[in-house]
């Protein structure tokens, strides 16, 4: 009777401990502006839509780019202009309907006649997308916008970009056509369940609270093996829990609440994580960076001379050491380091280790140069008016407080040349709202999290992206740039590429449309329970992380 008992309540427990469902709990900072692909322009919304869209080819844990949705590499017909890509067969959308070349068509039919300003670069060059059957598709190029050539950007961002389910969108897009602003429209709307591709679906968002996702039964990539793992998801599911600050999140993964923090943790707080023993700290370069930004379009910052003066102004060791504790890199490029192979490290840095007494002195010699004179400690501008106080818009205290200290410190730098400088804290979707929708600022500071391509540089520079809601929310304009950026779009020679890529990096500093600060170190906390951590250029909370995870039994 023991022995049956016992058995008894063995296989009670095995059942029990079968059905626990089996959640990785994240700390986020804050939750997604939309989930509307095609208008999410912030981290938060595509921590969300990275796990659940999917796109036809994808960089592997090794930052290669490998065949994903799609069946091997595509057929370029140079004669012609045309590209062959071939989908694979037996996918499905997370409810269960075929995904078919019907979807990728669609998809470039939704972003090329809107022309969204932070999508369209990606096709562009792309006349138009044709399905030859349910499973293979003709790209034909734009042969006079590509001067008859071909570009990288096609393989690199064209054929990386996410797909949405034509079922799902075609009514959205119908009904879009009858409104009165059809974009603004469009982009307003957030179809629920959103059907996606990825290994998570959305199966309830809490504004304010938490995003909970669901593994996705029908994920097409369960089971292959990519750089050495088989993927999963092995999990059932994530919590994506708000908190806010990283002090609320820091103290919730003491506790126990949840696993990880899906953000970089600020230097004041390492240490003490350090010492619990139940919280790993995990370490790695990032490839994006903070910066400092004018409106070109107004005065003084149209003034390339003030650009300079404030260049020289700005202490980005002090930054690093004092305001990072040395948790980061000074940054005088626009390239990271981390991504080594693009990032030019011979830009040249002026001001770069000068003590602050001869930074103000060669400031004041530029500004006296080019017109600028003072009047009671007040900086005048060359007609002899005064400069305007400077309003520079940053992010609050407790959503950043390393970006705010260091705008801080930009302001105060400012007054030792007389300019009446003042950080403005703005909420994440206010200060986008206003910098690049309604381009209404004199300067701001934010930070990118970038690809590993650098044509971001074109994307974020060139005069054609100046429009509302483009990425040159600066106004910046330089004909020179403009060719060079053009010409390495259309350069496939890596090596030439990457002198182009040089070049466009020292030109950029020359006119310093805005300043790069500094790049973060990469600084997370999680918790031991689970495995399966994949350490990348950017940090552990990727793609490959989350399919790989499992916990420890």
């Amino acid at each position: 009777m023991k022995l049956l008992l016992f058995v008894f309540f063995l296989l009670l427990a095995s059942s029990l401990y079968a059905q626990e469902k089996v959640i990785l709990h994240v700390g986020m900072q804050d939750e997604p502006m939309t989930l509307n692909p095609f208008h999410a322009r912030d981290v938060w919304s595509w921590k969300v839509l990275g796990l659940t869209l999917e796109s036809l080819y994808t960089y592997d844990p090794e930052l290669r780019l490998i065949p994903w949705l799609a069946q091997g590499w595509p057929e370029y017909d140079e004669a012609e202009g045309v590209v062959t890509v071939r989908i694979r067969k037996g996918i499905c959308w997370s409810d269960g309907t075929p995904f078919t070349a019907d979807d990728v068509v669609f998809t470039a039919k939704i972003i090329k006649h809107f022309r969204f300003p932070m999508l369209y670069y990606r096709f562009e060059f792309v006349d138009r997308v044709e399905k030859v059957d349910e499973h293979t598709l003709r790209y034909h190029l734009d042969r006079e916008f590509l001067r008859g050539r071909m570009t990288p950007i096609f393989y690199s961002d064209t054929l990386t970009t996410f797909i949405v389910q034509k079922a799902q969108w075609e009514p959205i897009f119908r009904e879009a056509l009858t409104k009165k602003d059809p974009l603004s429209w469009f982009c307003a709307q957030e179809p629920k369940p959103l059907a996606g591709l990825g290994p998570f679906k959305l199966e309830e968002w809490r504004r304010g609270s938490y995003v909970h996702l669901l593994a996705n039964k029908y994920y097409h990539g369960k089971g292959l093996k990519v750089a050495g793992a088989t993927v999963g998801p092995h999990l059932d599911g994530l919590l994506l829990r708000i908190y806010r600050t990283t002090d609320l999140a820091a103290l919730a993964l003491r506790r126990g609440e949840i696993d990880y923090i899906w953000w970089p943790i600020y230097p004041a707080i390492i240490e003490d994580l350090k010492r619990d023993p139940g919280i790993e700290i995990s370490v790695n370069p990032d490839n994006g960076f903070f910066y400092l930004a004018f409106n070109l379009r107004q005065k003084p910052f149209q003034d390339l001379a003030f650009r300079q003066a404030i260049n020289l102004l700005v202490d980005r060791e002090y930054i690093v050491e004092r305001v990072l504790w040395g948790r980061g890199i000074p940054l005088y490029t626009l390239v990271p380091p981390g991504n080594a192979f693009w990032h030019n490290p011979d830009v040249p840095a002026p001001g770069k280790n000068l003590p602050r007494a001869d930074r103000i002195a060669r400031a004041k010699q530029l500004l006296s140069q080019a017109g600028y004179s003072w009047k009671d400690g007040r900086l005048l501008l060359p007609d002899g008016s005064p400069v305007p106080d400077l309003v520079i818009f940053t992010p609050p205290a407790d959503y950043d407080p390393l970006r705010w200290m260091a705008t801080m410190l930009v302001a105060r730098w400012l007054s030792e040349i007389g300019i009446r400088a003042v950080a403005r804290p703005l909420s994440f979707a206010e200060l986008v709202e206003r910098v690049f929708d309604r381009q209404d600022f004199q300067a701001y500071v934010l930070g990118w999290a970038l690809g590993i391509d650098p044509d971001y540089l074109r994307v974020f520079f060139h005069s054609r992206y100046a429009e509302p809601g483009g990425y040159n929310c600066m106004g910046y304009a330089n004909a020179r740039f403009d060719e060079m950026s053009w010409e390495s779009m259309l350069t496939m020679d890596e090596g030439k590429r990457k002198e182009l890529i040089f070049r466009m990096q020292e030109l950029l500093m020359e006119d310093l449309p805005y300043l790069p600060l500094y790049v973060l170190e990469v600084v997370e906390a999680r918790s031991k329970r689970f495995v399966g951590w994949r350490d990348m250029l950017g940090g552990i909370g990727n793609y490959w992380s989350f399919v790989a995870l499992r916990p420890v039994r």
